[in-house]
């Protein structure tokens, strides 16, 4: 029976397997959550990984992605918003400033596994180029004042196809680009539940093994691998989605300079709007955590354009947000947003 409610579950994996030798570890117990926001596989981040050198050529930038792949049941009543992660430099520590200015790409794909003969699916552990399409994209410019262990969100920028659809996978990835920076980076990752399981229940059922997915790129988008970095290494990678409801529009249009006075706030914060792009006027403001939760909306007073006083809801704890200013739900500025 399908789970319906939103809350926390208990769950049991269990494997019957005759003559096993060893059938103490056949039986799994976990927790998991439902929510109405977000795909995740993980809750939590306890270690980094990146590639070893090997992996590339000599000389050849350390380009690569990471991913999870997510089924969407019933795709067609929400749409894409955005992704979350963490990740940290690749020195030890975590100071950001050194890759400050760093551009990181989250792009979902839409996955058809095809491979098999007259396109069925085939459990080769491989996602071809051909199968799959970018549905929506964006860039996280790291700004170096994240902070360790700090989930970042990254909305959606720019779709061709915004509204998901039915019994439909999407792999939520994140693309690091070697070349526009000076050191490489490691994406958060949780390490403890083994899924080497589903790789044998893959093989069984003759049906790809849906976990994470790495990708080497040396210049050209490679295949993915869905072997990832192995059974126990989850990425903190997450999809959010949001309610059909909220927006049908693409987001394409370039955003305007927004300043926040003071940043970091405590209380009142004053938004002021730089320039008017596309003649749309501000109609909300919204304050997403980072995790991507939506955590305050406002209205932006009708016939003021260019600045307001904001006050942040002393409910929220110190911490980094993401402050968007809406035009009848199409985004048009964003800014870092520090309480504290």
């Amino acid at each position: 029976e399908a789970i319906q409610s939103i809350g926390f579950y208990n769950g049991i994996y269990n494997i019957v397997n005759p003559g096993d030798e060893t059938p103490e570890n056949n039986r799994f117990n976990f927790t998991f959550e439902i929510t109405d926001s977000i795909f995740a596989k993980e809750d939590d981040v306890n270690d980094y990984a990146r590639p070893p050198n090997f992996r590339w050529g000599n000389g050849v930038p350390h380009d690569w992605a990471w991913g999870n792949v997510f089924f969407l049941p019933n795709g067609s009543q929400v749409e894409a918003a955005g992704i979350s992660f963490t990740f940290k430099p690749e020195n030890q520590g975590f100071d950001f400033e050194e890759i400050a200015g760093t551009n990181i790409n989250v792009l979902l794909y839409k996955w058809r596994d095809t491979g098999g003969p007259n396109g069925s699916p085939n459990p080769d552990g491989v996602i071809q180029v051909d199968e799959r399409t970018v549905v929506a994209f964006g860039d996280y410019l790291v700004t170096g004042e994240e902070m360790p262990l700090e989930y970042v969100y990254q909305p959606f920028e720019a779709v061709d196809l915004l509204t998901l659809e039915d019994n439909t996978h999407y792999i939520a990835t994140v693309k690091f680009n070697a070349q526009f920076t000076a050191q490489d980076i490691k994406i958060g990752a949780y390490v403890g539940t083994r899924y080497g399981s589903t790789l044998q229940r893959s093989q069984i059922i003759n049906e790809p093994r849906y976990h994470s997915v790495l990708a080497i790129i040396d210049g050209n988008d490679l295949e993915f691998d869905m072997l990832g970095f192995g059974f126990d290494i989850t990425p903190t990678i997450r999809l959010h989605i949001r309610d059909k409801s909220v927006s049908n529009k693409s987001i394409t249009q370039t955003l305007n300079k927004v300043e926040l006075i003071p940043n970091p706030v405590k209380d009142i914060v004053s938004i002021q709007l730089d320039g008017q792009q596309n003649n749309l006027k501000p109609t909300q403001v919204k304050i997403f955590n980072e995790l991507g939760q939506l955590v305050q909306i406002e209205d932006w007073p009708i016939g003021n354009n260019q600045s307001i006083q904001l006050t942040i809801d002393e409910g929220l704890p110190n911490g980094v947000y993401q402050l968007i200013i809406e035009s009848d739900g199409v985004l048009i500025a964003r800014e870092k947003l520090v309480k504290q």
